[in-house]
C-alpha cells in the first residue's frame, strides 16, 4: 500500500479514538484481536464495520486474531446496554459460535503468513478457578478506575435498572483476555466499537501493569443514520448476515434505500472501492441522483462481499426486473427471490385459461380494491404484464409463465404482484 494503513482508516473514517502511538506500533505490522460474542446465530451488519478495518489491517500486513467469546458470552456486555442480557446457555452459546465462524471467513483471509486466527475464550476462562483469578487479574483493577469508565458508569446512575455483579465483571474477563493473547500470540492491538473503548483501554492498563508492556486500542465509530433510525436496523429488525435471517435479496433492498447523504460514506466503510474510485461515483450522484447508481454499487459491491457473485447476479436481476429490467436475465433463483418477496397468488395448470382475467388477478393480489377498478386501471394504461403495458383485459395464458413459473402484475410505478405455476 502506498499509504499507510492508519492514513487509509482515517479517509475511509473508520477512526473514532486510539491510543497513544499507534502509529509506531503499526509500522511494526502488529498481531490484533478483534472480539465478538455470540449472542446469535449470525453477525449483523454492525458487526461488519470492525471487520472491515480487521481487513484493511490484514491487507497492510498485521495479523488478525478474531476472538469469539464463548467465555465471555456466558456473562454478557454492559457496554452500550440500558439493561442487562438474557445469559445463553452453553449449547446456545457454541451453536453460536460454529455459525458466526463460518461468515467471518467471507470477510477476513484465513490463509497465508497473516492469516487470521479464529479464537474462542471459552477455552481458557471457564479453567479459571475464581479465587486465582481475583490473585492473578483482579487485583490490578481498582473500582475507582472501573467506575470511570463510561459503560459501567451509565448503568450504575441507572437505579432502577443498576447492574449485577455477573456485569461488573465483564470489563475484567475482556482484560484478561488481552492479557492472555499479549502472552500467547504477542498480540499488541484490539480493535472494536466505541462501545468497547473501555474495556479496551482497561486491558491496555492491565499489560502495562502486570508486564510493563504497551499495547493499543483502536476503535471504529458507532454509526447513526442522517434519519435519525439506528444503523443496520428496519421496521423488521437487524439487518442479517444469515440468509435464513435476511434474505440477499432483503439485504441488496437495504443498501439500496440508504439515503444520499449518507452513500459516500458507507461506501467508504463498506467496499473496498478505491477512495479515486468513489470520488468518481460521488460526481455520477451529483449529477443524477435519481438513478441511485452510488446505491447500487453499494449495495451489489456489499452481497457480493457477503454471498458471491452468483447469489449477487440474482439479486439484481430480480430487483431490476421489479423496475422494468429485463425478463431474459432472470434466473430460477432470482424468480425464487421474487416469489419470497413479491405478494403472490398460486394457481394450477387447470386455472390458466379458464376465466383466468388480468383484472381478477389485481384485485386478488390487492392491486386494485375491485375488479371494476382494475378495469379502469387498464384502460389508461396504468396496468402491467411482465413490464408490458396491456391495453384491454385479457386472460393469464402458458405464455405469460416467465420460465414456466412465475408471471410479474404491476399497478402504476410501485405496486407488484406475482402469479406463482405450482403443481
Amino acid at each position: 500500500m502506498t499509504s499507510s494503513v492508519l492514513n487509509i482508516l482515517k479517509k475511509r473514517g473508520f477512526i473514532a479514538d486510539m491510543t497513544p502511538g499507534i502509529e509506531k506500533a503499526l509500522e511494526k505490522k502488529p498481531v490484533f484481536y478483534l472480539g465478538i460474542d455470540p449472542t446469535a446465530d449470525s453477525l449483523h451488519i454492525g458487526h461488519v464495520l470492525p471487520l472491515m478495518m480487521a481487513s484493511w489491517l490484514q491487507k497492510a500486513g498485521c495479523r488478525p486474531i478474531i476472538l469469539v467469546g464463548g467465555g465471555t458470552g456466558l456473562i454478557g456486555d454492559p457496554s452500550g446496554k440500558s439493561k442487562e442480557r438474557p445469559l445463553l446457555s452453553q449449547d446456545e452459546i457454541k451453536k453460536n459460535v460454529t455459525a458466526i465462524q463460518k461468515q467471518i471467513s467471507h470477510l477476513l483471509s484465513f490463509e497465508g503468513e497473516n492469516g487470521a486466527i479464529l479464537v474462542n475464550n471459552a477455552d481458557w476462562l471457564v479453567k479459571f478457578r475464581l479465587v486465582d483469578f481475583l490473585r492473578e487479574i483482579g487485583k490490578y483493577f481498582t473500582i475507582n478506575e472501573m467506575m470511570g469508565k463510561e459503560s459501567i458508569k451509565a448503568r450504575f446512575e441507572n437505579r432502577a435498572q443498576g447492574i449485577s455483579f455477573t456485569e461488573f465483571s465483564y470489563m475484567i474477563l475482556q482484560s484478561a483476555d488481552f492479557l492472555y493473547l499479549f502472552e500467547k500470540y504477542n498480540c499488541r492491538l484490539q480493535i472494536g466499537g466505541t462501545d468497547q473503548w473501555g474495556n479496551i483501554t482497561a486491558g491496555a492498563d492491565l499489560i502495562r501493569k502486570k508486564l510493563g508492556k504497551q499495547v493499543h486500542g483502536l476503535v471504529c465509530p458507532l454509526l447513526t443514520q442522517s434519519d435519525g433510525k439506528k444503523f443496520g436496523k428496519t421496521a423488521g429488525g437487524a439487518v442479517w448476515l444469515d440468509i435464513k435471517r435476511t434474505s440477499p435479496y432483503q439485504l441488496y433492498q437495504y443498501w439500496l434505500n440508504v439515503a444520499d447523504v449518507d452513500v459516500l460514506k458507507f461506501l467508504k466503510l463498506f467496499t473496498f472501492l478505491s477512495l479515486e474510485e468513489i470520488v468518481s461515483v460521488e460526481s455520477k450522484l451529483q449529477k443524477n441522483p435519481s438513478a441511485r447508481f452510488a446505491q447500487k454499487l453499494l449495495a451489489k459491491e456489499f452481497v457480493t462481499m457477503v454471498h458471491g457473485k452468483k447469489v449477487t447476479h440474482s439479486v439484481i436481476a430480480a430487483s431490476e426486473f421489479l423496475f422494468g429490467g429485463s425478463v431474459e436475465a432472470l434466473d430460477d433463483q432470482a424468480i425464487n427471490y421474487l416469489i419470497d418477496e413479491v405478494e403472490t397468488e398460486e394457481i394450477r395448470k387447470e386455472d390458466l385459461g379458464k376465466d383466468f382475467f388480468v383484472s381478477e388477478i389485481f384485485y386478488k393480489l390487492k392491486l386494485t380494491g375491485s375488479k371494476g377498478e382494475a378495469k379502469r386501471l387498464i384502460d389508461q394504461g396504468g396496468a402491467y404484464v411482465n413490464n408490458e403495458k396491456i391495453s384491454e383485459d385479457r386472460l393469464i395464458v402458458k405464455g405469460d409463465l416467465i420460465r414456466g413459473k412465475i408471471t410479474l402484475l404491476r399497478a402504476g410505478k410501485k405496486r407488484y404482484g406475482i402469479i406463482h405455476l405450482v403443481n
